[in-house]
């Protein structure tokens, strides 16, 4: 699952003018990476927002007990910190971090190890200083639901490991897929809802299995148990489900405007059976592989997809 699921939001901070700053203690704190000493905030050398400013923010802009941020240290690196101080001051985050609100015990537990933290900063080392794709980054971070956290590893990839990848390639039918979620044999988590596909887009992919058309290679990841969790392609998956279940009618289709306000009760059986019978490309990751190497595999699919 990504790290963006565990969350209620991922966000950045916001930028203040400089006109609206002061050295001058206020009630708001505008903080800073350099605020952040030893797992505490101070306020050495802080900077504060004017109180007539600091009075437009809402409290969602606002640091909270128990967010995790994320931040560059220093210019250098990432580092992590949750924040559960009793602070009298109202506290704005800077750009300069990403806020976690709301994290789910799991992520939160994962992220106050040492080796949750390596992981997930060994992660966000191809990002350095974008932060338009640091916050995309980080949000689609591959957090194993089904390994130990000692597996959440920072080994480097090597060509050792590379070789005893072992996986699996096949083309699997609409109705498989149904058939595999169904009886709880697909791991399918939910998709957080900002990022959940608009019904345009599902639709259009919807078009495009009838159609038979080629569609993106979905990654699965194989358990001992032959349980699959699905590495990329949730949106894909739940656009199926959610059309067959009828719980949306096509719209904004390329070609078949035909097929317009038609939920998926409402096709022609011929047309029902090209759906149901088209063919997704399948890339199914085998229990054997390495866990440094499953995750340099996700990180290549995200580094493609945002590049």
């Amino acid at each position: 699952m990504k790290l963006g699921d565990l969350a209620q939001s991922i966000k950045q901070g916001i930028v203040v003018e400089v006109s609206n700053l002061t050295n001058v203690p206020t009630n708001y704190l505008y903080l800073q990476a350099q605020n952040i000493k030893s797992g505490f905030v101070t306020e050495e050398n802080a900077k504060y927002i004017l109180e007539k400013t600091g009075k437009k923010y809402i409290k969602a802009d606002m640091l909270e007990y128990g967010d995790i941020l994320v931040y560059h240290k220093d210019g250098q690196f990432f580092d992590i910190f949750r924040f559960t101080q009793d602070f009298t001051k109202k506290i704005i985050p800077s750009p300069a971090f990403a806020i976690i609100k709301a994290a789910n015990s799991f992520l939160t537990n994962i992220l106050q190890l040492e080796s949750g933290k390596s992981y997930v900063k060994s992660e966000l080392e191809e990002v350095e200083n974008d932060w338009e794709k640091f916050i995309i980054y980080l949000k689609n971070i591959h957090i194993p639901k089904h390994f130990e956290y000692k597996y959440l590893t920072t080994k480097p990839v090597s060509i050792e490991d590379v070789q005893k990848m072992e996986c699996r390639i096949s083309n699997v039918s609409i109705y498989s897929v149904i058939d595999l979620v169904k009886h709880n044999d697909l791991i399918l988590e939910k998709v957080i809802k900002e990022e959940e596909w608009d019904l345009g887009t599902k639709s259009r992919f919807i078009e495009t299995l009838i159609l038979g058309l080629p569609t993106p290679t979905l990654y699965f990841i194989s358990s001992d148990d032959y349980k699959l969790e699905v590495l990329d392609g949730v949106k894909r998956i739940n656009a199926i489900v959610s059309f067959i279940e009828n719980e949306f009618s096509l719209c904004q289709l390329a070609i078949l405007d035909e097929l317009a306000e038609k939920r998926f009760q409402d096709l022609e059986r011929s047309l029902l059976r090209r759906l149901m019978q088209s063919t997704l490309m399948i890339y199914d990751i085998m229990p054997g592989t390495p866990q440094n190497v499953k995750h340099q595999i996700y990180k290549n699919i995200n580094f493609w997809k945002h590049s």
